[in-house]
């Protein structure tokens, strides 16, 4: 996955991770770190031939696990 194709995806997907992370109670700081965490990993994971909807549900579901191990549930 090219890093253009991340920021795209960033620019669609970037804000309802940070308001799903919100919902953990968590700072700024910390729902930023959560969405740069998903992104890294989306970058790393050889992803490349998913369809849109496959790579959203990934981001989400990732995003939800990283906020709630940074909430400390």
């Amino acid at each position: 996955m090219t890093e253009e194709k991340i920021k795209e995806l960033y620019e669609r997907y970037g804000r309802s991770i940070l308001q799903m992370a919100a919902r953990y109670q968590l700072q700024a700081e910390q729902r930023d770190e959560v969405c740069q965490q998903a992104f890294v990993k989306l970058y790393s994971c050889g992803c490349a031939d998913w369809s849109e909807e496959q790579i959203k549900a990934w981001l989400l579901v990732t995003a939800d696990i990283l906020a709630r191990n940074a909430a400390g549930r």
